[in-house]
């Protein structure tokens, strides 16, 4: 910041692309880097590499083990502090990752090390011009980096990569380069590199920051925009690029199949990035001078990455956000917003007939519980209805009226649930009528889908197999993700006849057994998943009733990945990354695969509960829906997938963060103790769907159906009403079980 301006990274540019509140967020609570001394940062690194209190970190230093004074710190000579990191002999010590964005972080840094030593090592490239990190816990500003920098006339055409450069454009924009490289030809000049972990190709926020680098060259040097952006991507190794720009390859052979992945022509997008400098600066100023005030922050895939997501958080539940209304995408809350409806309790309080005639309502006791909950809203001193839709315009929004019915309806639940929950209620919810399951039935088959509402569930058998994953999604940048842990469970003594099994039901249906298949590297995830296929094959020849339960599509989709042809396999965490993996093509593996999707064994529970119910639950996660079960998670340490992520990151990189062999066991039983609870979670849900399934049976007068898959793999010596019999008996044994726990 300077005087009354905002100076921005192409980071911080693309975070405004995502969300004009971020700007805002960023303008109000912009400062400078705070200046300290050498003994300050040394202290601060210290408490961060090692994750000890500032007391410990004191001691350690006062100890003499590390030497510091005002100008440079010491261990004997061999300790260097930059930013806020310490080196000692050479060795660059890691802070230990606390968020899921600094993982994020840590990997593009050492993927970007990775191509440095790559440029290094070529006998293709000459020098490489490197300098010290921007000092800036010893108070140098940006400018004065950049004067240094530029001391040494990096860009003079005598080296042929220049790594780490800082640029600045207008005193509006600043950024560091990862890389410039030298052009080629006759006319010479630089062309911005940067590299990224992204698999399946360059995304439009890396061609938004290559186009700035390309500005700030343009006008440093006093020459034409560079011609070419380059990006060296996580899916390909940093030999093979440079190889492809100072190799032997033809344009040809090039152009064939890496320059759309890795090249771009500058002047194909130069004028997306003149049309969005306008925008910026319009929108730098009204940010200089409202701040937050007036912005309101909507959900967006920049959040994950936010460094004010808990701001975020905090401020969409003091406000009621829609944002907090499950099933509510972007265009919906645009909608409703529009027309004057802001909040959750502003949609659920209008009356029914807003929405005219022919409106499903939800049940009388859930209506009743509703105008309770009403009542209690307002003791509590919140604005009175009135109030919350005096802007309300009267006129519908711009949706399908059934989608907007729903998102009433769902709004309804989740403010009954959470102001009637305070009295001892349970979670509120609305199963959709037969009609509808059965035309989202159709829907399905349309698009060959199967499994899709409760009308159609399997019966639990007791065969069953209920299956969760644990992944790491950029676990290397050329090899992709990793799945480190296989974890399900199935019950024991399955050789048994079921009759028998039946017999002692009570011991039987509650021994079940986890199984957890450990994998380090990409032979160790290959064979454990191969090991895991041939494992579920042999256990549906044994029982064709059984199914393996997953929630959301994500095992399924892996697992193709893995042991299938190609690399189709899709991601564990979305917006990062994709697992490229290529193992043995038309593996016994595959066909066995193949024959159990085929035969459907593999059942999505996630489409099933969001297509037969709503529910007053802020998402349809399984950590949330489990709730409606009943389940209790046990494990503490560990509270969502990205924690998991983190944790093996330490056991992998135990040397790196100084992990201890007995912190890695501790971790890896953490994990364990994760992925157990979603596997049981899953198996908590099943049960209760299949209840949902013999109630709704009862009401409609129906009775039990099996699946036609399940009806044509029975054995011909099984006869359909035992099979039946069987169902209702565990049915009725999880009915028991559910009404003593």
């Amino acid at each position: 910041m300077q005087g009354n301006s905002l100076i921005l990274s192409p980071s911080r540019i693309n975070g405004w692309l995502e969300c004009e509140h971020y700007l805002r967020l960023y303008a109000s609570q912009r400062g400078s880097f705070s200046s300290g001394t050498a003994t300050e940062a040394i202290e601060n690194a210290l408490k961060r590499v090692w994750n000890i209190g500032e007391s410990d970190a004191i001691s350690l230093i006062n100890s003499g083990e590390v030497k510091i004074n005002d100008d440079q710190a010491t261990l004997g000579q061999s300790v260097q502090v930059e930013s806020d990191r310490i080196t000692i002999g050479g060795n660059l010590l890691t802070p230990r990752p606390k968020k899921f964005m600094d993982l994020l972080t840590e990997r593009g840094n050492s993927h970007e090390a990775d191509c440095l030593q790559a440029f290094k090592d070529s006998s293709l490239v000459g020098e490489v011009f490197q300098r010290p990190d921007w000092n800036r816990p010893g108070g140098e500003t940006f400018n004065e980096y950049l004067t240094r920098f530029d001391s040494e006339n990096p860009l003079s055409g005598n080296n042929d990569v220049v790594f780490q450069m800082p640029l600045l454009v207008d005193n509006e924009i600043r950024g560091i380069a990862d890389f410039l490289i030298a052009v080629q030809s006759e006319e010479g000049g630089y062309e911005p590199v940067d590299s990224k972990l992204a698999r399946s190709g360059a995304k439009a926020s890396h061609i938004l920051q290559l186009l700035f680098y390309a500005e700030a060259i343009s006008i440093k040097e006093g020459t034409d925009i560079p011609k070419n952006l380059h990006v060296m991507l996580g899916s390909r190794s940093p030999e093979d690029f440079i190889e492809e720009l100072w190799g032997t390859e033809t344009d040809e052979e090039s152009n064939s199949e890496k320059v759309p992945q890795s090249h771009f022509e500058t002047r194909k997008y130069w004028w997306y990035w003149k049309r969005l400098r306008n925008r910026l600066r319009k929108s730098v100023e009204e940010a200089i001078e409202l701040g937050a005030e007036g912005s309101v922050p909507d959900k967006n895939a920049f959040c994950s990455f936010c460094e004010y997501q808990d701001e975020c958080d905090k401020e969409w539940k003091q406000t009621d956000s829609l944002v907090l209304l499950a099933g509510a995408n972007t265009s919906d809350r645009k909608e409703l917003r529009e027309v004057g409806i802001n909040t959750v309790t502003g949609l659920a309080i209008l009356n029914k007939e807003t929405f005219g005639d022919g409106t499903e309502d939800l049940s009388d006791s859930t209506l009743e519980d509703f105008e309770k909950a009403k009542t209690i809203y307002s003791s509590e001193g919140h604005q009175a209805f009135t109030e919350l839709n005096q802007d309300f315009a009267g006129v519908l929004p711009d949706m399908n009226l059934d989608r907007l019915v729903k998102l009433w309806r769902q709004a309804r639940l989740q403010f009954t649930t959470l102001f009637q929950r305070r009295t001892g209620e349970d979670i509120y919810t609305h199963f959709f009528s037969r009609q509808e399951m059965e035309a989202k039935e159709i829907e399905g088959q349309k698009k060959d889908e199967v499994h899709k509402t409760i009308l159609t569930i399997p019966a639990p058998s007791k065969g069953d197999i209920y299956l969760d994953f644990e992944g790491h999604p950029f676990w290397d940048a050329e090899e992709g993700g990793l799945i480190f842990l296989f974890g399900y469970i199935h019950l024991a003594n399955r050789s048994q006849r079921r009759e028998e099994q039946l017999a002692n039901a009570d011991e039987e249906l509650n021994d079940w057994q986890f199984v957890d298949l450990w994998a380090h590297d990409k032979k160790e995830e290959s064979e454990q998943a191969k090991r895991l296929v041939n494992d579920l094959y042999e256990r549906w020849l044994a029982d064709k009733s059984m199914h393996i339960y997953h929630y959301n599509h994500t095992e399924q989709t892996l697992l193709q990945g893995i042991v299938g042809p190609g690399s189709s396999a899709g991601s564990i965490v979305s917006f990062l990354s994709q697992l490229g993996i290529v193992l043995d093509p038309f593996s016994i593996e595959e066909a066995r695969l193949n024959e159990l999707m085929t035969h459907n064994v593999f059942v999505d529970l996630l489409p099933i509960a969001r297509n037969s119910f709503q529910a007053g639950l802020p998402s349809y996660s399984l950590k949330k829906v489990e709730k409606l079960s009943g389940y209790e998670r046990q494990a503490e340490d560990v509270q969502k997938g990205a924690g998991a992520v983190m944790l093996y990151e330490l056991i992998a990189n135990r040397d790196r963060f100084y992990v201890s062999e007995a912190e890695a066991t501790e971790y890896m039983e953490a994990i364990n103790a994760y992925n157990l609870d979603d596997v049981q979670a899953t198996r908590y849900v099943h049960e209760w769907l299949w209840i949902q399934h013999c109630e709704e049976s009862e009401r409609s007068g129906g009775d039990f159906e099996l699946e036609e898959s399940a009806k044509d793999d029975r054995s011909t010596n099984e006869d359909r009403d035992a099979e039946l019999a069987i169902q209702r008996q565990i049915s009725d044994f999880i009915l028991e079980r559910r009404a003593n726990e």
